[in-house]
């Protein structure tokens, strides 16, 4: 009888984050299932001329991706402001799982690419607002439960990686089986599943009327937009990175179709267990100096890849991106969130809007690249990113204002 207690405690229980952590972990797996069913392949359902995609041309797909962005983070940004305000962030995140779901059946049955345009700056930008505010749920959570906060963003990070594997996976073999109708119905169904968790498993907090405040700070420190700067352009590297890796390889270097595949499953798999070892070594160490490490990782990643011309060297190359990116997401969100503990609606929302950023601009990045130069020629300003990053982390640490946490 102990050990049929005892194993059903380790069933319900299987991390040491408690029920409703578990439950927080599985929901940020569904949140990244849901836009890797999509995100990955708008650039392809956009420019498909062979399928069922919309045949529309490149200037729109850039568009689109703009469009979105710049509204998206303006919907963040005023759901980060209600959270601040009080307003229960699992409900706003209902709200924006239900636009996301809505967004991708009428992606589904749309063949207009005008109005994709409208679905995606109504219902997606909304939808946009899930992944801030599960990371706001997640951090309040934390601090109500007192559990170490770096371990657990990034344990919340990896499940959010895993669930983008899953997705993206998922997704392409769904189009290959069924068209891009099947990858959208997909995600429609996961957005509801994961709906249904936040209604019946996810905590909900409400500030006390002393604790609310009036959604943004009177003061930011020049340090919090410096760090956001650093943020950003990391993502503009890894941007200039996965748009670039195909055409180099098959455009430049004619190497195998399946390459890059291979090379983001390798990446993917591998961040993981570096996303999970950096919350250790943070305990240890600084967490800016780790995240400085981490821009050392890509300095010799993409100049590795620059001069890159084989499959076997691409693939060892994973390593050092697997390190970067691992570490830099694995931490990036806790030293984000800690420059402002008291707005964490705003930060969370300011750090997820420096990934859509960063990965706008450098999209925006390959189609100058490859109207003027060659794609490798993003390679070298991913590099040049990496070395921008470092600086900035140094100014910030050098500031007398700035702690080193």
């Amino acid at each position: 009888m102990w050990v049929n207690k005892n194993f059903m405690q380790r069933l319900q229980f299987f991390s040491k984050f408690g029920r409703a952590g578990n439950w927080l972990l599985l929901a940020n797996v569904m949140t990244g299932s849901t836009f890797a069913f999509i995100i990955p392949v708008m650039s392809y359902f956009f420019l498909d001329q062979k399928g069922d995609g919309l045949n529309a041309r490149p200037i729109d797909f850039l568009i689109y991706l703009v469009a979105i962005t710049f509204f998206g983070t303006l919907c963040n940004q005023f759901m980060g402001r209600m959270a601040d305000k009080g307003h229960s962030s699992k409900w706003i995140y209902i709200f924006s799982m239900a636009c996301s779901a809505i967004a991708t059946l009428l992606y589904a049955n749309i063949e207009s690419v005008y109005l994709i345009f409208v679905v995606g700056i109504v219902f997606v930008s909304l939808g946009s607002a899930a992944v801030p505010q599960i990371l706001t749920v997640s951090r309040q959570y934390a601090d109500q439960a007192n559990i170490d906060v770096n371990q657990f963003n990034s344990v919340l990070r990896a499940s959010f990686a895993a669930g983008w594997v899953i997705g993206s996976s998922f997704s392409y073999e769904l189009i290959a089986r069924t068209g891009f109708s099947g990858a959208f119905y997909g995600s429609s169904i996961v957005s509801v599943l994961a709906i249904i968790v936040a209604l019946y498993a996810l905590p909900n907090y409400h500030k006390s009327k002393e604790h609310r405040t009036n959604g943004k700070p009177d003061f930011v420190p020049l340090g919090f937009w410096l760090l956001m700067g650093v943020m950003i352009i990391g993502n503009v590297a890894n941007s200039l990175y996965m748009l670039s890796i195909p055409l180099i390889i098959t455009n430049e270097l004619l190497l195998p179709e399946s390459l890059p595949g291979k090379l983001f499953a390798i990446v993917a798999f591998l961040e993981i267990p570096f996303m999970l070892y950096s919350a250790k070594l943070a305990i240890r160490f600084n967490r800016y100096h780790l995240v400085m490490v981490s821009f050392l990782m890509g300095l010799i990643f993409y100049l590795g890849i620059y001069f890159a011309t084989q499959s076997w060297q691409f693939m060892v190359l994973q390593i050092f991106n697997a390190a970067f990116i691992g570490i830099y997401a694995g931490l990036g969100i806790s030293i984000v969130q800690d420059q402002l503990p008291k707005f964490v609606g705003f930060t969370s929302t300011m750090y997820t809007n420096s990934l859509r950023i960063g990965s706008t601009l450098g999209a925006v990045g390959i189609f100058v690249v490859g109207e003027f130069f060659t794609y490798q020629a993003a390679v070298l300003a991913a590099l040049a990113c990496m070395l921008l990053c470092l600086i900035g982390l140094i100014l910030l640490q050098a500031s007398p204002t700035q702690k080193s946490v």
